[in-house]
């Protein structure tokens, strides 16, 4: 049979599964890889290896990352092991102890208002931290009171409490309270009630039959009665879930006892939630009314107030939103997970959430002729690289969304609409990626490895992982890596590794400029070509290889069980490389070619042609 060629310049659906491979008819079939590792597609549809991380400071152990913008700046907080501290420009200028143990912060959810930082857990009374007169606070919420002494946050009667009945023995001051029946105990101090249009709080439990109790608005009367409600949040009945600002309003999607309820503050008043009369501006709550109980797991604000649940998602309507035109409606019934926080991401107006089979990702958005929220699986095409995922963001400089998984690999998506272009790569590094965060642009990362935990970040100037940079010296100090086999790159694009010993990582002379950390590979491999111009053969003979490429020093390949290994210039190639091959291949389901490489050093592949013979 005479020559033919195939041609790829786009691979802008990225790494694909098996599933979707065979399939010759789908346009992801022309423009996707059988393996992307350690690489990204670009906005053009090439392929570049991934940044090396920068290596900041050594952890506590497993840890969270937040971005919080404060005071005119972004910094990074970290969550560990009953800590929270604060980095500035990467270096730590605040710690102080958190409620939360290693094993909680995943549970953590958080949302922002100008300068303060509100976090939540359905175990621990909530939190905000805040930069007051350049001072770091981290302290409880406090919910206001209004003038005859109620505290503003909501209230509610509990099934339970029904034919409690309560007699108060005074009303005002510290008095008795007796209980018709068992109900108090030791968890239940510290609790507010509100009685006979009074309120007290609990402040020991005496017996089965009574409590004790000081008022904080004096009760009319000593009736008995059983129509006493307590607050929604306290230690006895749990506190807020999730959290979001939407229309001025702080929202509180759900608490550990009323998984299904919403409050909304009053507007532009974040701790007051006062019903009062239902104006305009005063708070909201409703409860999201299914056919099965509902168990709210975030809440966000997008077009609309977003509340997502175990079981669906939900639209919260409104313009503006008030008591009197509020408009609850389920949209879709995908279900987010419980088990963990994994924050949505806003990317180009649609709702990023990870549904709670943990093998999709769905982008969740409003049509405006609908008028309803449609919800389409990102993952589809790469659903083999889902592996239960832990983490996830989006960093809209350079389209990319991270997902950490669970085994401690991330798949990573770059998401470009506009050109077409929605491409899956998976990062692995030697470690476990275990939390990921944006500030200020950059990417952050909490990393465990065999040495630690560490804080590092994405840098496209380095090509190591946990790397430190060292100027005019024979000799890299790399104590958090000692013991472990590092590389380095130094002057003239020279490389190589070594095993850090006493810390440190010795080289074979001075250098002006060096880079040292560990090593990572990038993997690139085209999908099998299941057929050539309409053709199936029984055996393909691969002629010749052309290699489209930008920026590259090195190039390692394999063929047809031939490796080749080609530095491509003394500085950077960008153009076209031409392989020469022998042989055939008789397994159509195999690469014609395949990407391998573990040197430090810049690569960016735009496309190839390949020469072929068939029979």
């Amino acid at each position: 049979m005479p020559k033919q060629t195939y041609t790829q310049t786009s691979f802008s659906h990225g790494m694909v599964s098996l599933p979707i491979f065979v399939r010759s008819d789908l346009e992801a079939q022309s423009n996707g890889l059988m393996t992307l590792e350690n690489a990204y597609v670009t906005p053009t549809g090439g392929i570049k290896r991934r940044e090396g991380t920068r290596f900041i400071d050594t952890l506590l152990g497993k840890s969270r990352l937040i971005n919080f913008g404060a005071a005119k700046q972004e910094v990074l907080v970290v969550l560990s092991n009953l800590k929270i501290a604060i980095y500035e420009e990467d270096v730590k200028v605040f710690e102080a102890t958190s409620p939360w143990r290693e094993n909680e912060i995943q549970h953590v959810q958080w949302t922002q208002n100008v300068d303060t930082l509100f976090l939540v857990h359905p175990d621990f009374a909530p939190k905000k931290l805040r930069k007051a007169k350049n001072v770091w606070q981290f302290q409880n919420w406090i919910f206001q009171t209004n003038i005859d002494g109620l505290t503003l946050d909501p209230f509610y009667k509990f099934d339970d409490t029904e034919g409690v009945l309560l007699t108060p023995l005074g009303t005002s001051g510290t008095f008795i309270v007796n209980v018709s029946t068992q109900y108090f105990s030791e968890e239940h101090i510290g609790l507010k009630i509100r009685l006979n249009d009074g309120e007290m709080i609990i402040t020991q439990v005496i017996d089965d039959s009574s409590i004790q109790v000081q008022s904080s608005k004096d009760l009319i009367s000593l009736d008995q009665s059983s129509d006493w409600i307590e607050s929604c949040f306290s230690d006895q009945r749990g506190w807020p879930i999730s959290i979001s600002f939407h229309q001025n309003r702080l929202v509180v999607g759900g608490s550990k006892s009323l998984p299904h309820k919403v409050w909304m503050s009053k507007t532009g008043d974040f701790f007051n939630f006062d019903f009062g009369e239902g104006l305009d501006d005063e708070a909201i709550t409703f409860s999201l009314l299914s056919d099965q109980r509902e168990h709210i797991s975030s809440v966000f604000s997008g077009t609309h107030l977003q509340v997502l649940t175990a079981q669906s998602e939900w639209m919260v309507g409104g313009e503006p939103l008030t008591p009197a035109t509020i408009n609850v409606k389920k949209q879709t019934t995908i279900g987010s997970h419980l088990d963990r926080y994994l924050p949505p991401q806003n990317v180009e107006g649609a709702t990023i959430f990870i549904a709670k089979n943990g093998k999709e990702i769905r982008e969740f958005i409003y049509g405006e002729v609908e008028k309803t929220y449609q919800s389409y699986d990102l993952a589809l095409l790469a659903g083999h690289l889902m592996e239960t995922p832990v983490d996830q963001t989006y960093n809209d400089e350079n389209r990319k969304l991270y997902v950490v998984m669970e085994t401690g690999n991330m798949a990573v998506l770059v998401l470009n609409k506009s050109v077409g272009v929605a491409g899956w790569s998976v990062y692995k590094t030697q470690g476990n990626f275990q939390s990921i965060a944006i500030v200020n642009g950059q990417t952050y990362i909490s990393v465990a490895r065999a040495t630690g935990v560490f804080l590092e970040k994405f840098d496209e100037r380095v090509h190591l992982d946990s790397s430190i940079s060292t100027k005019d010296a024979n000799v890299v100090i790399l104590p958090h890596l000692n013991n472990q086999n590092s590389g380095w790159t130094g002057d003239d694009f020279r490389s190589g590794e070594d095993v850090v010993q006493d810390n440190n990582l010795g080289l074979p002379e001075i250098m002006e400029t060096t880079d040292a950390g560990l090593n990572y590979t990038h993997v690139i491999e085209p999908l099998p070509i299941l057929n050539l111009n309409g053709e199936v053969a029984k055996k393909w003979r691969l002629i010749e290889l052309r290699l489209s490429l930008k920026k590259s020093h090195l190039l390692e390949l394999s063929m047809q069980d031939e490796t080749h290994t080609v530095q491509l210039d003394e500085d950077v190639f960008t153009g076209s490389y031409r392989l020469k091959a022998l042989g055939y291949i008789e397994d159509l389901t195999t690469s014609l070619w395949k990407i391998e490489s573990n040197k430090p050093y810049a690569f960016e592949f735009l496309g190839y042609t390949a020469f072929i013979k068939t029979i």
